[in-house]
């Protein structure tokens, strides 16, 4: 005789079954929104390498400057550094199965709408060029426009003979600047600096600034992950861009990928007004700034200072309805002022420190 099953029973089996459903699929729905991790390689030829050399490079200086390095006071960028962000970078230049890493390395991209093309990362100066004021009327600053060898300065030999360097074109530029490539990456602002007390007076050498152009890549170590943080701005980027479109990810130590979060900062996505003459939330002055900059918003309101590539620099919550921070200790350049209200509505405006 068959085992008979109560109707409750029956029912209560039902109920589980169904809440066991529930949460397997509330698990697969929750996993799929996680980041994906996935496999890739840090191995590239040649002309890859060299397509990020300067990147790699850039991203190891400018982590040196974030966490304070003592090796800001040596002409050389540590190469250890350099090789785990070329890691990096390669990485994401290989995965396989992340539509993201294919825009930000092989994907065309609009820009200002000029004929696409992929996204070129710039950065604030060179590290293998030097701008150099050359005096040809002085006999060993002739003789360095040739590239001969002594210059018989024998402070700038010296420098040259204790860094390697070597100038691969060295070729009039604009008057009275010549243009210096070097064949390694260098600490060009120091290196600019040690050039010029050779020579004997102010400014013989600057770096090599590069403007007006939205593509970067920004770079941190976290444990043993490497953070990379791709973005492409367009309109108005000599002072700063307009708009500007981020794409960041994460690099672990076995070379996998993991994308994290793609977003953008425009005057329409996140701005109520973003007409100083007719925002009557939040109002920035003077605009440019160069050591105070006042805000004029409501009371309770959070309030950020946001650098070109989405990085928060200052936080603070209004209690009045105007507010002047301290912008001095910030570099010249386009910022953003964020404004988040009690309601939640966000509010974004633009200003210049000079």
């Amino acid at each position: 005789m068959g085992r008979r099953v109560t109707p409750s029973l029956s029912k209560n089996k039902s109920l589980l079954m169904k809440s066991i459903i529930t949460i397997f699929l509330f698990l697969c729905i929750a996993a799929s929104s996680f980041a994906q991790r996935v496999p890739s390689n840090c191995k590239a030829p040649d002309s890859v390498k060299k397509r990020y050399q300067e990147d790699a490079a850039w991203l190891a200086y400018q982590y040196e400057q974030k966490i304070n390095s003592p090796y800001l006071d040596s002409v050389t960028i540590p190469q250890d550094l350099q090789d785990r962000f070329m890691n990096a970078l390669l990485a994401v230049y290989n995965v396989v199965g992340l539509p993201e890493a294919d825009t930000v390395t092989r994907t065309p991209l609009p820009h200002d709408g000029v004929t696409p093309h992929a996204l070129i990362p710039k950065h604030p100066f060179s590290l293998e060029m030097i701008l150099l004021q050359l005096d040809t009327s002085i006999n060993w600053e002739k003789r360095f426009s040739k590239q001969l060898k002594p210059t018989t300065n024998s402070s700038f030999d010296s420098l040259i003979e204790r860094y390697q360097i070597s100038f691969d074109t060295l070729y009039k530029g604009y008057s009275p600047y010549w243009r210096a490539i070097t064949h390694l990456l260098y600490n060009s602002l120091l290196l600019d600096s040690l050039i010029s007390r050779t020579a004997n007076f102010y400014r013989f050498a600057v770096p090599g600034f590069i403007s007006g152009y939205g593509d970067g890549i920004d770079g941190a170590i976290k444990d043993s992950a490497i953070k990379l943080s791709y973005s492409l701005g367009w309109i108005d980027c000599g002072l700063g861009c307009l708009y500007h479109r981020y794409w960041k990810f994460t690099i672990f130590s076995d070379c996998s990928v993991q994308f994290d979060s793609a977003y953008t900062i425009s005057p329409e996505s996140n701005v109520v007004n973003f007409d100083p003459q007719n925002n009557s939330y939040l109002i920035l002055y003077p605009n440019p700034a160069s050591s105070i900059l006042t805000i004029e918003t409501l009371p309770h309101t959070t309030i950020e200072v946001v650098d070109i590539l989405g990085k928060t620099l200052q936080k603070l919550v209004t209690s009045e309805n105007k507010i002047e921070i301290d912008i001095s200790s910030l570099q010249k350049g386009a910022y953003y002022i964020r404004a988040v209200s009690k309601s939640g509505t966000v509010y974004i405006d633009k200003f210049i420190k000079k």
